[in-house]
């Protein structure tokens, strides 16, 4: 399933990818951006996201569950690293797996599960200009 919610009334909002597996973690994470302003698209493995980053515009940063069905996280960084058009969207990794594991994806950002959603927040304002601006 491929969900996009995005305003065609707002283009320059920046909009966040959420790559999850788990419908409720999606769910939260997408009303809690949504309520902050953002555009969100979500995909629940990496296969689907690939599918949604092939359409512009990019996202400004894509919220990356690891332990995914299909093409799961380590995958799909390798696939997004691999295309230059898409190797510059930076990558906030949400999970609970080790550092250990984490570490050799490059991401930006590293946020443990269960995640503090105004750290969260933060972090995506971050890398997204503010809603609206």
């Amino acid at each position: 399933m491929l969900v996009a919610a995005m305003s065609e009334a707002e283009p320059q909002r920046k909009s966040v990818l959420i790559v999850e597996d788990d419908p409720e973690i999606r769910r939260l994470l997408h009303t809690v951006l949504l309520r902050h302003g953002y555009s969100v698209m979500e995909a629940p493995h990496g296969e689907a996201a690939l599918q949604l980053l092939a359409a512009d515009p990019l996202p400004g940063v894509i919220l990356l569950d690891l332990y995914l069905p299909l093409m799961d996280g380590w995958e799909f960084r390798q696939a997004q690293l691999r295309d230059p058009r898409l190797a510059a969207v930076p990558v906030v990794v949400i999970s609970a797996a080790a550092d250990v594991l984490i570490e050799p994806l490059d991401a930006e950002q590293v946020m443990k599960k269960p995640l503090d959603i105004p750290r969260l927040l933060t972090v995506v304002a971050g890398f997204c200009a503010p809603p609206g601006g």
